[in-house]
């Protein structure tokens, strides 16, 4: 029997004005009702709970439940990719929301020197000036995509094998990253993908030579669906 766990509207108009107090675009976030990540672990019955996401990233909060109240899932956190704190109560669940929102303000507004790297080593010669971000990505282009981002995540649970923590956050990215492909253009895409290919080597700190086929695999997606654009 599904169990409901969703946030009131009081609570969620609580976040919409702790986002304003932080000076950040409501706009920006939009909310989901996932199952809880708590519940699907340790006990048998689905259980919904709601996840704020900001847009176009792979970051988010989870106001999830455990048998000792309310429990928070996070990304970006203090000084990792991802992290969850045992709240309790909602008031320092709200609180620890508000931390969250500082760290993802922190990452938000970052420069990407590593990014802009991996972007001039991948994109064909001119894409990065061809304005590609106004061409909707194809079914061809979706399903290779698909297929090597499998290539990736085939690899990338080789390399990390036997590390729980690792393969959630691979299948997490991996995850995003193909849902993107799905409602961005082809530049949008290639900029959130490097991103996110960005973040999965930094935290894993994976070492030269993995970072170095990873990047040639996206690559060669990049080649497949600019191909046609391009040439």
């Amino acid at each position: 029997m599904e169990k409901d766990c969703r946030l009131l509207p009081s609570q969620r108009n609580e976040v919409f004005n702790l986002i304003k107090s932080k000076e950040i675009e409501p706009l920006r976030f939009v909310w989901k009702e996932v199952e809880s990540h708590y519940y699907i672990e340790f006990y048998p019955e689905d259980t919904i709970v709601s996840r704020l996401e900001y847009r176009e990233t792979p970051f988010f909060f989870l106001f999830d439940f455990s048998s000792d109240g309310c429990f928070s899932k996070f990304s970006p956190g203090r000084d990792r990719t991802t992290d969850s704190s045992q709240a309790g109560t909602w008031g320092i669940q709200l609180a620890q929301m508000g931390q969250w929102l500082d760290y993802l303000k922190r990452e938000v507004h970052q420069p990407d020197p590593w990014g802009q790297m991996l972007q001039q080593q991948v994109l064909p010669a001119g894409c990065a000036d061809f304005d590609l971000g106004i061409q909707p990505l194809t079914g061809q282009d979706i399903n290779a995509i698909g297929s090597g981002i499998d290539e990736m995540r085939t690899y990338l649970k080789e390399q990390f094998q036997g590390d729980n923590d690792a393969l959630r956050l691979i299948n997490d990215r991996l995850d995003y990253v193909v849902a993107a492909s799905k409602r961005q253009g082809k530049k949008d895409w290639i900029h959130t993908s490097i991103g996110v290919f960005c973040t999965i080597a930094t935290a894993l700190a994976m070492a030269p030579e993995q970072s170095k086929h990873l990047g040639r695999i996206f690559g060669e997606i990049v080649s497949k669906i600019t191909q046609l654009l391009i040439t």
